[in-house]
């Protein structure tokens, strides 16, 4: 048993992540293709309201964090996968590990078909898809394959490598006109709170901090982090 132990200390040590770098994580899981339909998506159903369902899922976001958060902190040492059996059992934890195992494998589906297909539309439209997608997924296996702490330098290195594309939305900025907001709350609250949830599924990646928790250096600042990290990725979603 204490074998077992030194050997997870030193496998913890060995990828461990600043809080800092656990932000460029997150930006990197959030910010993908479902960015560019956020605005038709919420657009359709809060209309001239979707600025404040943008708000709104925010916060929910960040409370999600904080109840994920604080699950993670009563085991710091452990996954989701590690601790679930404990609290719900073996069979109900096992499931819970399975479900968060098959969310996951999906939603990398899901992303690396929209990312594929956007690129072969866009950029590389004389190259096959499929080919798009297996560079893709053999770049995400060789990148896993190297650790938490390889993963985060290149999310670092792809931030400030693409954050130029963001001055973009300065010229968009003077474009902007008030007027366009009102009336404020004319849809109705029902009907934004169903555009917020719509925007939520826009910010699906926060959640992997359940995995990643052990591995972080600073664990007091996580949630601080991903927290104004993620009211920040809501204000850029109002552009």
């Amino acid at each position: 048993m204490e074998e077992i132990k030194q050997m997870r200390s030193e496998e913890i040590k060995k990828y461990q992540l600043s809080s800092s770098q656990l932000v460029f994580i997150i930006i990197q899981i959030c910010v993908g293709s479902a960015i560019l339909v956020l605005p038709r998506t919420i657009s359709e159903t809060a209309r001239q309201d979707s600025w404040l369902a943008i708000i709104i899922s925010g916060f929910m976001w960040v409370l999600a964090l904080f109840i994920m958060y604080r699950l993670a902190s009563r085991f710091p040492r452990q996954t989701i996968i590690e601790y679930s059996p404990q609290i719900l059992g073996k069979y109900f934890g096992s499931l819970i590990s399975v479900s968060y195992f098959l969310y996951s494998a999906s939603t990398a589906a899901i992303i690396a078909r929209h990312f594929t297909t956007i690129l072969t539309s866009f950029v590389l439209p004389q190259t096959p898809i499929l080919v798009n997608l297996t560079i893709l997924i053999l770049v995400a296996l060789y990148s896993a394959n190297m650790g938490f702490k390889t993963m985060a330098r290149l999310h670092q290195f792809l931030f400030f490598a693409l954050a130029p594309a963001f001055l973009l939305l300065v010229p968009a900025g003077f474009e902007i006109d008030l007027l366009n907001l009102q009336p404020v709350f004319g849809t109705g609250i029902k009907t934004i709170i169903k555009g917020s949830f719509n925007a939520t599924f826009s910010y699906i990646g926060p959640e992997i901090l359940l995995l990643i928790f052990p591995f972080i250096k600073q664990k007091r600042k996580a949630f601080k982090y991903s927290a104004v990290w993620n009211l920040s990725f809501s204000s850029y979603g109002l552009q």
